[in-house]
């Protein structure tokens, strides 16, 4: 358990810096993070890669705290491609346009629980 709540608050600083890097080079930010305007302003390669970062930390989160929801989530996921995966996210800021001024992290997070409670 000890484990865990390091490599979560390590995880956590992670985010915080690249977060502060991001606000620094970013003129539309919401806080620490990349608000959804932003990032439907990325371009097709950058939105992939921001996608992919935060795939990784949601899986990571849900192994470690949530692992039912964890396994859930593997088995919907388990073929889909990181392409896929950003489809599905921009499908869920264009459904759900009154979340584009929150910071697209949250918005992602959203969208994968979406995929879980399906």
């Amino acid at each position: 358990m000890k484990k865990r709540v390091i490599i979560l608050v390590l995880l956590i600083m992670l985010l915080l810096i690249l977060g502060s890097y991001l606000n620094a080079q970013e003129e539309d930010v919401t806080g620490f993070f990349v608000s959804g305007n932003k990032y439907i302003k990325f371009s097709e390669e950058a939105r992939m890669l921001y996608v992919v970062g935060n795939n990784d930390m949601y899986i990571i989160m849900l192994n470690f705290l949530s692992p039912e929801r964890y396994k859930i989530f593997k088995e919907k996921t388990n073929d889909m491609t990181i392409e896929q995966i950003t489809k599905i996210f921009d499908r869920y800021l264009e459904e759900n346009p009154e979340m584009l001024h929150e910071p697209a992290s949250l918005c992602f997070l959203s969208a994968m629980a979406e995929i879980i409670d399906e």
